[in-house]
């Protein structure tokens, strides 16, 4: 019987527990939220908020002991006014006054408490002092101020109260209602403020000591971002001195090779207008900071001319190394013009194309025409370059065929161009072709070849080559 009573009791107790909870909790926070708008900064919100409570907190304190005042009315009119005084911050914070509201708060409870221990004692009234004292944690709690004030206003707050508090109070006569002190100044008394000061001063202490964790936390983070962000700048940085110190080397190697190929000239073997588009294609790309396409041109640049170097040195090369040194031509000028066209370099497997030997950069005039001058203005896609290299008796027979315009449409837009450019390489390459036969029984021979439709309509250009062995 009993124990089902206890567990009566027990479950009212939760129940009422939790109503009041489910109650209390939401009006906390109404409270604890007047005044507080998005508009606010962090630090100002957190003050908003803890005025209001420390207001409605104290509040609820005095309206505990109120009712141990109620035989002595002038006390118990001081404690009721003093109650709305400390309400009055809510209503400022809601109003917009957030300054006046931490000032009324930090006045107000020392007028109330030098009067209130006036009125109640003649004597020493060593619990209101302890209480008094323990008032310096409001402007503390309530405003920004570094260590350094805080420590100069504590002594002076207690040099302010322990020269002046009897002296006020002493000012104000004990109520009328009071027959004696031992009512409201007796050890006991004195012991409780005692104890609701420390209590009073260590609360104070653990909030400050966890907004300083809180503000320190948030420090850190912020430390930790801009270390995050000053390495991701470094990273930008490292990389972007990479790029300037590749563009830079770049241009030295562009440099270079102009240099060297100013004073080789290769011999007369190449156009000069290709090499200057080359280099400045190289450029373009650089000005673009495009460093993987302009890393690629220049190292196949850089292959084609030290190929040709190597080739220009002597009359008459390996088909593999000259084979070679056209495909990175080949590949230079598709890179150029954005892979406008697709090439193919066969050799006949009965050639050693590693013995056979063949006159240096002879080719390669005939494959510019084709590029130039048939393939680049062909409008449509599909263009095909084809290098065929054939043994035919004790010649060599190589075939350069394109399936651009025609040399009848591409003299015709050459006519019409402002400043048209006149290839110099065929030209060369003839006069090469009169010196190399001018003491050779079989002679080299080159024919061009018009290439047409079934209904006559230009298909491309072929030329054959033929080279004695």
């Amino acid at each position: 019987m009993l124990k089902a009573l206890s567990e009566s009791l027990n479950a009212k107790k939760n129940a009422l527990s939790q109503t009041l909870v489910r109650w209390v909790r939401p009006l906390w926070r109404w409270v604890s939220r007047q005044g507080v708008t998005d508009a606010l900064s962090e630090d100002r919100k957190n003050k908003v908020k803890l005025t209001n409570r420390l207001a409605a907190t104290v509040s609820l304190m005095l309206i505990g002991s109120l009712f141990n005042y109620i035989q002595v009315l002038d006390v118990f009119i001081l404690h009721f006014l003093a109650i709305l005084s400390y309400l009055i911050p809510i209503f400022i914070n809601r109003l917009g006054w957030y300054s006046a509201a931490r000032w009324w708060f930090v006045l107000t409870p020392p007028v109330f408490n030098l009067i209130g221990a006036g009125l109640l004692t003649e004597g020493p009234a060593s619990a209101a002092k302890i209480s008094f004292m323990a008032m310096i944690i409001l402007p503390i709690l309530l405003f920004q101020i570094t260590e350094w004030i805080q420590m100069l206003l504590g002594l002076g707050w207690v040099f302010l109260t322990v020269l002046s508090f009897d002296y006020v109070t002493d000012l104000v006569p004990r109520s009328a209602w009071i027959a004696n002190d031992a009512h409201y100044d007796n050890p006991q008394v004195a012991h409780m403020g005692i104890i609701r000061g420390m209590v009073m001063l260590t609360v104070a202490f653990i909030y400050l000591q966890l907004v300083n964790r809180g503000n320190q936390q948030q420090l850190t983070k912020a430390l930790d971002e801009t270390d995050r962000q000053r390495a991701v700048l470094d990273d930008t940085n490292a990389l972007l001195r990479q790029q300037n110190e590749e563009i830079e080397r770049q241009r030295l190697d562009i440099e270079h090779i102009n240099h060297d190929l100013r004073l080789q000239a290769l011999k007369a073997q190449m156009d000069p207008h290709f090499l200057f588009n080359a280099l400045g294609s190289i450029q373009h790309f650089i000005l673009k900071q495009e460093t993987k396409e302009s890393l690629n041109y220049l190292a196949k640049f850089s292959k084609l001319i030290r190929q040709m170097l190597e080739n220009s040195v002597n009359d008459r090369v390996a088909l593999a190394d000259e084979t070679r040194a056209l495909s990175y031509y080949i590949d230079l000028e598709r890179l150029r013009f954005e892979n406008k066209f697709e090439y193919h370099i066969d050799i006949d497997e009965t050639i050693d194309a590693e013995r056979t030997e063949i006159p240096p950069m002879l080719l390669q005039p005939y494959i510019e025409n084709a590029i130039l001058h048939g393939l680049r203005p062909k409008e449509e896609g599909g263009g095909q370059l084809k290098v065929v290299i054939l043994r035919q008796f004790d010649d060599l027979l190589c075939v350069i065929e394109d399936n651009g315009i025609g040399r009848e449409a591409a003299a015709y837009i050459n006519s019409h161009r402002r400043r048209s450019h006149i290839s110099r390489g065929t030209s060369f390459t003839d006069s090469r072709i009169r010196l190399l036969n001018a003491n050779r029984t079989q002679a080299v021979s080159a024919i061009t070849i018009d290439l047409v439709d079934e209904q006559g309509n230009p298909r491309g250009t072929r030329v054959e080559l033929k080279i004695p062995l």
